[in-house]
């Protein structure tokens, strides 16, 4: 009999332990926007431990449970296009009603700045890099390399055609080099007193650096400038015909070669016509 009476006792308090174990709080409520529409998916977080507690639904509300010894709670309210929120709640039967206001989005400033290398040489006072999106982007280049370099402080244009000259110096003092390797002659052929282009395609080209002044040691005392070019990567040339129309003109590309071979073949063509520029403004060539 006695026996019977302590077990039946300790079976109550082992199902009393897990009932006082369930008892829970719910937090409650809906979120809203300044206009008093709900607000779907927003995200709510414990601020304490940074974890995702739950997302609102298509009505905007939110259901949460809390053990009994929670009193208060701190959430985060995180939605895209909004402020972010943190409120600290109670759990009750209050149906808590949240307000999100959308986020201030605007462009106070837009600073533009443009990378410098290190001059190669103690008496090289500029060091300017361009890339291909510089030189389309230039008006004044109508898509040629040494035109648009010419926007540099350092570059002027000769006054007889229209070549590049570097820190005053003649045009023939100034190289252009293409992967290491010199090109004599970087204009198209023009007879005196005209106006020429360069032979290089900006569309081929990766990078161009100019780098002017400070040569006397290693060139003799006859160089102003030096431009470098880096063409595209093998893996940047891509198989099949590509066709281009501007209002200076068209070009057509046709590239030959697997797209996962390391050797790849590419020819170029493109017909440049000003006769629209020079209606509109004056050439920037003499």
């Amino acid at each position: 009999m006695y026996r019977s009476v302590v077990l039946s006792i300790l079976f109550l308090f082992v199902r009393s332990v897990p009932l006082l174990a369930q008892e829970t709080h719910e937090l409650q409520g809906r979120v809203l926007n300044s206009s008093d529409n709900p607000l779907a998916k927003v995200q709510i977080l414990d601020q304490a431990t940074g974890l995702l507690l739950t997302e609102t639904g298509t009505g905007g509300e939110f259901q949460l449970s809390f053990p009994d010894s929670v009193e208060r709670v701190s959430l985060v309210f995180l939605a895209e296009g909004y402020q972010s929120k943190v409120m600290l709640l109670r759990p009750s039967s209050q149906i808590y009603r949240i307000i999100l206001f959308e986020a201030q989005r605007s462009i106070e400033g837009v600073t533009v700045s443009r990378r410098r290398l290190l001059p190669i040489s103690g008496y090289a006072p500029l060091t300017s890099r361009f890339t291909t999106l510089d030189i389309l982007m230039t008006p004044r280049a109508l898509g040629d390399i040494l035109g648009g370099l010419m926007e540099d402080p350092d570059a002027q244009s000769s006054a007889t055609d229209g070549r590049l000259s570097l820190q005053g110096g003649a045009p023939q003092e100034s190289q252009v080099y293409i992967d290491g390797l010199r090109l004599p002659n970087p204009y198209s052929i023009s007879s005196k007193n005209s106006s020429v282009r360069s032979i290089l395609s900006p569309s081929e080209c990766k990078e161009i650096n100019l780098l002017s002044g400070g040569y006397s040691a290693s060139m003799g005392q006859a160089l102003s400038g030096v431009i470098q070019i880096f063409s595209r990567d093998t893996k940047d040339v891509k198989p099949g015909c590509f066709v281009s129309l501007s209002s200076i003109g068209r070009s057509f590309t046709w590239g030959l070669g697997a797209p996962s071979s390391a050797t790849k073949l590419e020819f170029s063509a493109s017909y440049t016509d000003l006769s629209l520029y020079d209606r509109i403004m004056p050439s920037a060539y003499p």
